[in-house]
């Protein structure tokens, strides 16, 4: 499957799946810690804001308890009666918003089971929380009447209104108590959920790691072993016997499988390149025989033109012995021409000689030194 694939896509699909797997991890590791952000959200913010409205809630009923008995304390002085009661007012106002900012917060609770619990006890400490009022009510209404006239008869009068005040009471500490116990039962828990992300983000990254051998070993390895291939190839022809029929397995459409097939084609044309060469060699070597053959003649011939040519040369020898004995002879036959010469001009001064002195004898004596002179060249 991957030699049916490019170079460039094997290493982009190997390097797209390790983003992918980082963005996973990235992502995982967001998650958790916007996970660990919400539960430190929720613990600083909500659950440390239940802890901190529970336990003021507690002081606001304690505070009532203590406007109560200061009204109780000044019974006698309607004044300070009317003062603690509008101070007993603006506690239990203070009471109920933070009894609506508990109830609030409990429904942003991820934690829907503490939830539904803590509002439970928030309709129960309403419940009391009214039934004490009420009662209270009631004897201050006494009290401005001025039906209860000692701090003893108030107190006994507001008497059959004692529970619901305990009662009161031990909810609003239940209910703090509970919101501290869930507030360290939240930390504990994030506690364990950070180990639990550390945990998983610890094993993504080691599975990360191995993806990510296995992705370089397998893309190494399907581009290696061709190349391996390719080189052993091309040493065997550079270094050894240089088989040109030898061809390379081509299997893909990657790279490589195409510089092999493009090498398989260059031998293809080399072994036929080679071959040719090889027939005109075995032309060459015929031709070069006859051409031994032509020049074994040629060189017989050769030793026989030198043959004729030593009988020519002798015979040259010898006519040049014969013209050296014509020219003695033509020698011998111009110095005889010059003596005749020099006879015939000696007859001639002669002739004149004698014409000068006897005209008669002229053809006579004139005939005899011509013939004397051909004699002498004959």
């Amino acid at each position: 499957m991957l030699s049916n694939m490019k170079i460039g896509t094997r290493l982009i699909i190997g390097f797209t799946l390790l983003c992918l797997f980082i963005a996973a991890l990235a992502g995982v590791g967001y998650w958790g810690i916007d996970s660990m952000q919400s539960e430190l959200d929720a613990l600083a913010v909500k659950e440390s804001k239940l802890v901190e409205y529970s336990q003021r809630t507690r002081a606001n009923i304690l505070g009532l308890r203590r406007y109560e008995k200061d009204v109780f304390l000044n019974i006698d002085s309607p004044e300070k009666v009317a003062e603690y009661r509008k101070k007993f007012d603006e506690q239990l106002e203070r009471s109920n918003k933070r009894l609506d900012a508990i109830d609030k917060l409990l429904g942003e609770l991820h934690d829907q089971a503490v939830a539904g619990k803590g509002k439970a006890i928030i309709v129960e400490i309403r419940g009391e929380l009214a039934a004490y009022v009420a009662g209270f009510g009631k004897v201050y209404d006494s009290i401005r009447a001025g039906e209860l006239k000692t701090s003893g008869d108030a107190n006994a009068a507001l008497a059959v209104y004692k529970a619901p005040i305990h009662k009161l009471e031990t909810r609003v500490q239940e209910f703090a108590e509970s919101i501290d116990k869930m507030m360290e039962e939240g930390l504990k828990e994030s506690v364990v959920f950070e180990k639990r992300i550390i945990t998983v983000l610890i094993g993504l990254s080691l599975l990360a790691l191995i993806l990510a051998a296995i992705i370089s070993v397998v893309i190494i390895a399907s581009i290696r072993r061709p190349l391996n291939d390719l080189y052993t190839r091309i040493s065997d022809i550079a270094q050894g016997e240089g088989d040109l029929t030898k061809r390379m397995d081509v299997s893909g459409q990657d790279e490589i499988a195409e510089i092999s097939r493009m090498f398989n084609r260059f031998l293809e044309k080399l072994h036929g390149i080679i071959s040719m060469i090889s027939n005109t060699s075995t032309q060459v070597a015929a031709a070069s025989c006859q051409l031994n053959s032509t020049a074994e003649r040629i060189a017989t011939g050769a030793e026989e033109v030198a043959a004729q040519a030593g009988t020519v040369a002798t015979a040259g020898e010898e006519m040049s012995a014969t013209s050296g004995d014509i020219a003695q002879n033509c020698q011998m036959a111009a110095e005889g021409a010059q003596r005749a010469s020099q006879s015939a001009s000696n007859g001639a001064e002669a002739y004149d000689l004698a014409c000068s002195e006897s005209p008669d004898i002229i053809v006579t004596d004139y005939q005899m030194p011509f013939m004397t002179g051909l004699e002498l060249i004959e």
